[in-house]
């Protein structure tokens, strides 16, 4: 009988470790066979102009101040830039899959960091596998396909994120080595992405709950170097607008970006729901995160607590800072991520709260539960959905990279300054300008780190 029920725990162990690694292996596969060589958009200017300038420096101070000042758009992206100059002095040239590939990367590491925060005194790992998976199938998906694949948006939101939510479990966990670690982490994450700097009030309202005055003093000490850091030869650059002009800064202060930051809160369902379905989704994450505070759950899990206020934050310094692009770039699916892990949370105090009490009251079967279910055939849904969407997506991003490289090397006529950056259907005056702006300055880079031998593209 021992013999038997211990065969039955491995195969059940076996199917649920299957149904949590399905997710991820399609996830990466459809990453592998759609990543290319080739800069996109914001790769020209954070890698390409970034090495231009920096294999110029006469000396290795020169280059080291210019990495320290160098900026894209509002952010300081230190790491990423980091990753580049470490991949140029490895190789003597900059292969973007390889960037890709090591953003990419940052989403498995989140799922790791999520599984040890996932019901670690279960004893029963059948269980806790099977519970998980939902939670795999919510991350390991590609709503959020512009921040994957894209060299440079990968190495700076999922870098961030990575480093942002490890550090405050870090800082839960209370160890000396592990505060120190969070430490380091808070720093890399400022410099992947600016929402970092909403780890320093996270932490300090943390380590203040817990009167660790010390310690405090030790994240400010963080705070005031990157502070100072991120304010070297710092350009204050405002977002660009589409010709769209709010009426009032009591409309915009009181009732846009409240509302921008719900759609991104819930943007989860930005595709294929829109604005509408956003909105509702992320009131509707706020009103459930208020009755699990109403019930003590962040008090119980206080890093899940503490991880939502940081997606919370983000959202909204997301409203303050992209509100002037208009209201459907809420939607935009390099921000999906963080309706995503908030969706992911909430699965966890789904679990907690209602799940863990039947079992502990009797065996549960759980392919008998209704809520269990319930959430694998959503969860299921919702993933093959979003990757359905964005394989379509990779493939037409694909192709037209491809087709501005070729337009690059086989111009039309002596003379062509088409490509890499081809014009897009559909567009107005305006908007016709901005994409020659943009053509102009991504060819020039590109031009230019082919004579230093920064890049070679591929031939097409």
């Amino acid at each position: 009988m021992t013999s038997n029920a211990s065969v039955t725990q491995n195969r059940n162990v076996a199917l649920a470790a299957a149904g949590v690694a399905l997710p991820v292996f399609v996830f990466y596969a459809l990453l592998l066979r759609f990543v290319l060589n080739i800069p996109v958009l914001d790769d020209y200017d954070a890698a390409l102009s970034f090495l231009n300038q920096l294999v110029t420096q006469p000396s290795a101070a020169g280059k080291f101040l210019l990495f320290l000042s160098t900026q894209h758009n509002e952010y300081k992206t230190l790491f990423g830039n980091g990753v580049v100059w470490l991949q140029f002095v490895a190789l003597h040239h900059v292969d973007f899959r390889v960037m890709s590939m090591l953003g990419n990367v940052f989403v498995l590491l989140i799922g790791v960091l999520l599984w040890k925060m996932f019901l670690p005194q279960c004893k029963d790992l059948a269980t806790r596998l099977s519970l998980f998976i939902p939670v795999s199938l919510l991350l390991f998906q590609l709503n959020y396909v512009e921040a994957v694949n894209a060299p440079m948006a990968a190495l700076q939101y999922w870098p961030a994120l990575s480093f942002s939510l490890t550090a405050i479990y870090l800082l839960v966990k209370s160890t000396k080595a592990g505060f120190y670690a969070a430490l380091v982490l808070i720093f890399l994450s400022i410099f992947s992405s600016t929402n970092g700097f909403l780890l320093i009030p996270i932490g300090l309202l943390l380590l203040g709950m817990r009167r660790q005055y010390v310690r405090m003093a030790l994240v400010l000490a963080d705070a005031v170097v990157s502070f100072a850091i991120y304010r070297y030869h710092y350009v204050v650059i405002h977002s660009q607008t589409v010709g769209q002009a709010f009426h009032s800064f009591l409309v915009e202060t009181l009732i846009l970006k409240p509302v921008y930051a719900l759609c991104v809160l819930g943007n989860a369902v930005g595709y294929p729901f829109g604005l509408a379905g956003a909105g509702a989704l992320g009131l509707a994450i706020c009103v459930f995160y208020f009755v699990l505070a109403k019930r003590g759950f962040f008090r119980r899990n206080p890093a899940i607590g503490y991880c939502a206020m940081f997606l919370v934050l983000t959202s909204m310094g997301i409203a303050s800072i992209r509100l002037s692009l208009g209201m459907q770039f809420s939607t935009s699916s390099r921000y999906r991520m963080y309706s995503d892990l908030l969706l992911v949370f909430a699965w966890f105090a789904v679990v907690e709260e209602f799940l863990l009490p039947k079992m502990e009251q009797q065996v549960l079967v759980l392919r008998r539960n209704w809520i269990f279910v319930t959430a694998i055939l959503l969860s299921g849904i919702f993933a093959i959905g979003s990757d359905r969407w964005g394989y379509k997506f990779l493939k037409s991003r694909r192709t037209y990279w491809i087709q501005g490289i070729a337009a690059y090397e086989h111009p039309a006529f002596p003379g062509s300054t088409e490509g890499p950056v081809l014009r897009l259907p559909q567009q107005n005056a305006q908007e016709e300008a901005l994409q020659d702006q943009l053509d102009q300055f991504c060819r020039k880079a590109l031009v230019r780190s082919i004579q230093l031998g920064i890049y070679v593209p591929p031939q097409y």
